[in-house]
């Protein structure tokens, strides 16, 4: 109990605390409970096996509008200033079958319309040659009015949250709006240092900024060990945002089970309202063909949901 409850502790001071703590990715920190007293160790900054990424980098500047890259774990509010600094190219590193993702924030002087991102396949440095199976995806953050925030880091107001299927923006003048990049890297890549760049254009505005990208020497295995178990409610047509439609329908499930499978996770319950009574064969039948999808993308974890009636038979209750 106490080795369990130390894990949970030391997760969660590694989450909270990476910015102020100096944490590095990969580095092991102790945590130890002493007489009620929290108290802490750790590895010299040598030991660690990877190298920290630049929080914030400035891509660069053209016709009043700024560009900079930001971390995934920050949240771009439309008032944010970008960082100072010189131009540099974002560092980004993955293993094979799996995603390196960034945010490309852009900030303009005066309202400015139609501005485009493209991000270039990676290749390797040095050569022309591409990184065979990767695949690069760019979507806009779409801005919410959050009227109750759920945390107190998050102030009222337009807060982003959803990635919508867009490569172009128009800002308001003093605006930040952010992008949302991600890129796949295949299991069959080799291992190695690869680069691409960023390209930002609009009428009267061009910038461009490199990326690197690091590939280690593994790949992730398809099926992930760490269990998840991901809340999503198939009773909604999620096919636009903002919109509500009842019985998104089994075509609607495999794509968004097919996008966490990608993300290496699983979600909770296997069909809209899970398994139906053993008599209701129609619907078992239909029942199975999530579970045979479960099963094809290598869901790790899952449970049924059972929501309806109360059990009132042995045969039920047994079911």
């Amino acid at each position: 109990e106490l080795a369990s409850s130390v894990a949970r502790l030391q997760f969660f001071v590694w989450n909270r605390d990476y910015h102020t703590a100096g944490f590095q990715p990969g580095e092991r920190v102790t945590i130890e409970i002493r007489g009620g007293l929290l108290t802490g160790s750790r590895a010299q900054r040598a030991a660690s096996v990877f190298s920290r990424p630049s929080l914030q980098t400035v891509l660069g500047s053209a016709g009043g509008v700024t560009a900079w890259s930001e971390p995934v774990d920050t949240k771009v509010l439309p008032e944010q200033e970008p960082p100072s600094g010189e131009p540099a190219a974002v560092e980004l590193r993955a293993a094979g079958n799996e995603y390196a993702d960034l945010q490309i924030a852009l900030r303009a002087q005066d309202a400015l319309q139609g501005v485009r991102l493209r991000v270039t396949p990676p290749v390797r440095r040095g050569q022309d040659t591409p990184l065979a199976g990767a695949r690069t995806q760019v979507r806009l953050e779409g801005l919410v009015n959050t009227k109750k925030p759920s945390s107190y880091l998050v102030r009222p107001g337009l807060c982003p949250d959803p990635l919508l299927p867009e490569d172009t923006v128009s800002l308001q003048s003093g605006e930040t709006r952010a992008f949302w990049v991600n890129l796949y890297v295949p299991p069959s890549a080799e291992p190695g240092d690869y680069e691409g760049t960023l390209e930002l254009s609009a009428e009267g505005v061009s910038i461009t900024a490199g990326y690197t990208l690091h590939v280690y020497d593994y790949a992730l295995p398809k099926t992930p060990a760490l269990r998840t178990a991901f809340q999503l409610s198939l009773d909604r047509d999620w096919s636009k945002f903002g919109q509500y439609y009842p019985n998104a329908g089994f075509d609607m499930a495999r794509k968004l089970w097919e996008m966490m499978a990608d993300c290496r996770i699983a979600p909770m319950h296997l069909g809209p309202a899970g398994p139906p009574r053993p008599a209701e064969g129609e619907k078992l039948a239909e029942f199975e063909r999530y579970v045979d999808l479960a099963t094809e993308l290598q869901f790790n974890s899952f449970g049924p949901f059972f929501w309806g009636p109360p059990v009132e038979t042995e045969d039920d209750r047994k079911w």
